[in-house]
């Protein structure tokens, strides 16, 4: 795909936290050359049309011999770790492609970010990002709100009094929980 491919998709990062890296299950479930393709793997779903899945546009699973050459590494050494973290839960292939399963842990940052992305883009004011994302649920809308907390309330106390006092309260109970 290169510089260019990664343009089209304009995912060009994804979210690892080291600790589970270096600490977690990972470390005893798979040799150092498995990790190295599993992180590749992560890297590659990043890359493909649909997030989290390693396919073409049309979700046809890639060849293995092409996902191999891709990644740099041989065929044996790539189905051995795919047959590992497929009985570890941590892939399911099939004929649409590789689903990586828990793909929102390495993008729910860029998932939660995407809404006002778009509206930056777009060019929109405070108030119709506002309007976007009222009709998201209230639980995403407290998640969202760290910058800009009393702003972004204002605004939503005129488009939707209801869901602000919704939002108001998980704000509340995440301060007390």
């Amino acid at each position: 795909m290169g510089e260019k491919g990664m343009q089209r998709w304009h995912r060009r990062w994804i979210k690892m936290y080291p600790v589970p890296c270096l600490e977690g299950s990972i470390r005893w479930q798979l040799e150092a050359d498995e990790r190295g393709v599993w992180y590749d793997l992560v890297m590659f779903a990043a890359l493909c049309p649909t997030p989290g899945l390693i396919a073409d546009s049309n979700e046809r699973a890639y060849p293995t011999k092409f996902i191999a050459s891709r990644l740099s590494v041989n065929e044996e050494l790539l189905k051995r770790t795919l047959d590992k973290c497929e009985e570890e839960g941590r892939v399911k292939v099939n004929s649409t492609g590789i689903h990586i399963v828990n793909w929102g842990k390495y993008q729910s940052e860029y998932e939660r970010q995407k809404p006002y992305r778009d509206a930056k883009k777009e060019g929109t004011t405070w108030e119709e990002q506002i309007r976007n994302i009222s009709s998201r649920p209230a639980q995403f809308i407290a998640e969202a709100l760290p910058r800009n907390r009393a702003r972004v309330l204002a605004l939503l106390d005129k488009e939707n009094p209801h869901k602000a006092k919704k939002v108001r309260k998980l704000i509340e109970e995440a301060k007390n929980g």
